[in-house]
This record gives C-alpha cells, sequence and structure tokens, in this order.
C-alpha cells in the first residue's frame, strides 16, 4: 500500500502542474453587447459536431428517492481516460456519503484515450463500476469544451430525475454535506448556475498554455465573465435551456468560456459564490467545493488518507 501511495501521489503531482491556472479579476465584466460590437460569437444553421457515446451507463439515476428525497444532485466529474487512480480517490471520497445515497449518483466524463491500452482498461474499469461516460472524441485539452456539452447532454437525456447537476474537475472534492443543505433551503430548484464567477480575465495567446484560445475562435483581448468550470452547480432548467443554445454560439474550446457566451446569449444570471473555491480544502466544513490537490503537501496527505483506510471500493 506504501508503494500506491508513493504512485499516485507522483501521477498527482505531474498533473497538478500541468493543470496550474492564474485569474486576472477585474471589477468591469464585459457586456453582452459590448462583445457582440467587436465580435459576432452568435451562429446560425451551423451545428457543432455530434457527440455519439462509447460507454453509455443508462441506469444510474433510477435509485433516486422521487417521493421522499428532497434534493437530487447529479455529480459529473470531468476527468483524463488514463487518470485511473483519481476516479478511484474519487469513489472512495464518495463512499463516504452513505447516509446521502439516495439524494446523489456520481458519473465520470471522458473521452478516447491516445492509446488502444488505455481503453482496454478503461472498459474493465466501466464492466467494474458502470459510472464512465466516454464520448467519441480525443480527449486532449482542446476537446474540453466536447466533454463538458456531452456532460449537459447526458445528463437531461439519462438523468431526468435529477434537479442540479454539480460539473467538477477531478482534482476537485465536494462537500456533500454543505451542498444538500444549501439546495434544500432554496425556495425552488430552479434558476441556478453558480460558482466562482471570474469577471474579466485577460485573453490568453500564448500557445503554449492550456489556456491558449486562438484569436480565430475568440478575438477579444479580455474574456465574458464566465463561472469557473472547475466546480459549479446548475438546475436542470437552466441546464436544459444551455443545452438548447449551444448550437447558437461559435464553438470556444475553453469549456468555461464556451458555457459563459451560451450563458449570455440565453440572458441566464450567474451567481457567484465564496463557497466553491479554487483553493485548497482548509477549512472544509465551511465550503461546497475545493481543490484537494493544489500543492505538492495536498496530494501527499490525501493519498496517504487514501492508502491508509480500511474503506473498500
Amino acid at each position: 500500500m506504501a508503494f500506491l501511495s508513493v504512485v499516485c501521489y507522483f501521477k498527482t503531482i505531474s498533473f497538478i502542474q500541468s493543470k496550474t491556472r492564474y485569474y486576472q479579476l477585474d471589477k468591469t465584466p464585459l457586456t453582452k453587447d459590448e462583445i457582440l460590437k467587436q465580435y459576432d460569437f452568435t451562429q446560425s444553421h451551423t451545428f457543432h459536431a455530434v457527440i455519439h457515446y462509447i460507454l453509455h451507463p443508462k441506469p444510474l439515476c433510477e435509485h433516486f428517492d422521487l417521493d421522499s428525497t428532497p434534493s437530487r444532485v447529479l455529480i459529473c466529474v470531468k476527468s483524463l481516460p488514463g487518470n485511473f487512480h483519481l476516479r478511484e480517490w474519487v469513489r472512495w471520497n464518495m463512499k463516504s456519503n452513505r447516509e446521502f445515497s439516495g439524494q446523489f449518483t456520481l458519473v465520470f466524463l471522458i473521452g478516447q484515450p491516445l492509446n488502444s491500452s488505455t481503453n482496454e482498461l478503461i472498459r474493465e474499469e466501466s464492466n467494474f463500476y458502470g459510472d464512465l461516460v466516454q464520448g467519441n472524441f480525443t480527449d486532449i485539452a482542446f476537446n474540453t469544451t466536447y466533454k463538458t456539452i456531452m456532460g449537459f447532454q447526458w445528463a437531461i437525456k439519462n438523468c431526468h430525475q435529477a434537479q442540479y447537476i454539480v460539473f467538477l474537475d477531478e482534482r476537485f472534492k465536494i462537500n456533500l454535506t454543505s451542498t444538500l443543505t444549501f439546495l434544500r433551503n432554496k425556495s425552488t430548484p430552479k434558476s441556478l448556475y453558480m460558482g466562482h464567477l471570474v469577471k474579466k480575465e485577460k485573453t490568453n495567446r500564448v500557445k503554449e498554455n492550456i489556456r491558449y484560445i486562438p484569436k480565430e475562435e475568440y478575438p477579444l483581448s479580455f474574456l465574458p465573465p464566465f463561472v469557473s468550470g472547475s466546480a459549479f452547480i446548475v438546475s436542470m432548467d437552466v441546464a436544459k435551456t444551455l443545452a438548447f443554445h449551444f448550437d447558437s454560439v461559435k464553438m470556444v474550446h475553453l469549456d468555461e468560456v464556451f458555457l459563459g457566451l451560451v450563458a449570455m446569449f440565453s440572458d441566464v444570471i450567474f451567481m457567484h459564490s465564496d463557497l466553491v473555491t479554487l483553493e485548497n480544502c482548509g477549512g472544509f466544513k465551511g465550503k461546497l467545493a475545493c481543490n484537494m490537490f493544489l500543492s505538492v503537501d495536498d496530494a501527499l496527505h490525501a493519498w496517504m488518507e487514501f492508502t491508509n483506510s480500511n474503506v473498500r471500493l
């Protein structure tokens, strides 16, 4: 188990270093009219690529108790195909929430790996856990928007019983107790698009950067306001509104920016919450979601806790 901990630790550190992000916040976000004056991000009679499922777990949402469950939540974790260790960590964390078993369900969103041997392992993982949704796109940074679109479409069609959808990067940890309490206290399970609001970030033009956006895709110097794609919550009605308008907005291959433009087009209002943080999980009880693998120490602590536990998946 010690060897497993070390292996998972170093794999996670490598993943952390590839995902470091720097936000530039400003108090004057661009408005819809300001963007449209410089760039028409809308489209008509044009459709984005159709995503087909390679792995498609249909019955995952049938366990929701529609009569007595106060809030029904689908958790969609955006994962890289080869990150088997992080998916195991997420499942292990979810096992600690057995008292809420009738109120949430978990799926992982992945694309196709670059090598066939990984795909063989993914099929074995899917046969064992039955919680993978895999699309027919290559799983690279340039295709993150396709992964998110797939998550919306799968949730709407196959998990209509859910009232809310939580989207998470696999590095993020959800506080299910706080999240369900927050959602239960809402007067109605509608009109919610909540997370960490980024008001005005400078568009990245560095090709080697994971947040690179070419000018032909989005020519403005500053991005529209958007909710960070690392962790956010949408109610099912908002998810349906956004999905309905996906094809009305030109493709941006940074999913959170694409969703920001779709929300702008759809007149969907963001809700910022300090409880959804991009920081580490210090003070976890007071948060809805946080970054569990932000530093080397965070990763080491997480894997030591995982490998020393007696939890069987």
